[in-house]
């Protein structure tokens, strides 16, 4: 990904992608519902540098909401259930 673009990622806490993405200077927003497996505590150092949405993807208008404020230019889909 070139350094100007913002990534959002959809469901599925997909971590070792985040911290690399922050590492590189990128903006990161996620989305997930955190059932199962889901846990943000692995995310550690990198969790101030992300913005993180507890949500449903199949709720469409959050999903709206979400894309109006961060405009992403990247979308990454890891979810394994939606």
């Amino acid at each position: 990904m070139p350094f100007d673009m913002k990534p959002l990622s959809i469901d599925g806490v997909v971590m070792n992608t985040w911290r690399q993405a922050v590492g590189k200077g990128h903006n990161v927003a996620a989305v997930g519902k955190l059932t199962c497996a889901g846990d943000l505590t692995g995310l550690g150092e990198v969790m101030d540098d992300i913005t993180f949405y507890k949500a449903d993807i199949t709720n469409k208008e959050f999903i709206e909401h979400i894309f109006n404020k961060e405009k992403p230019e990247v979308i990454v889909h890891f979810s394994a259930e939606n």
